[in-house]
């Protein structure tokens, strides 16, 4: 999917994605430290034991999301996530400015 959603505090290590394909939860699997808590197939939701700032910068370095907006209300932050459908993280990088520097 292009659009990822993520709610979390920069608190408490327990950050919540919505949107992600198994494809990229096995990807996340295989090439991350997220420790993953729950899966919600009904609601596509998964829970991360991780901190959230860590999480989407995880999502952003391995799967080529980028972050596109943010809204707070109280403590609970959110953020949307979006990534040009089959785009790979190597072009996601150089879209960004960092140049062809070995990324996969």
């Amino acid at each position: 999917m292009p659009y990822l959603g993520i709610r979390g505090n920069l608190g408490i290590a327990n950050t919540r994605v919505y949107g992600l394909t198994t494809g990229e939860l096995e990807q996340i699997k295989a090439t991350t430290q997220l420790r993953m808590a729950s899966e919600n197939q009904d609601k596509c939701e998964v829970t991360f034991y991780n901190a959230a700032m860590y999480t989407i910068n995880q999502l952003e370095y391995h799967l080529g999301y980028v972050v596109i907006a943010m809204a707070s209300m109280d403590d609970c932050l959110s953020w949307t996530m979006f990534r040009m459908p089959g785009q790979t993280v190597s072009r996601a990088l150089r879209n960004m400015g960092f140049g062809d520097n070995n990324y996969n």
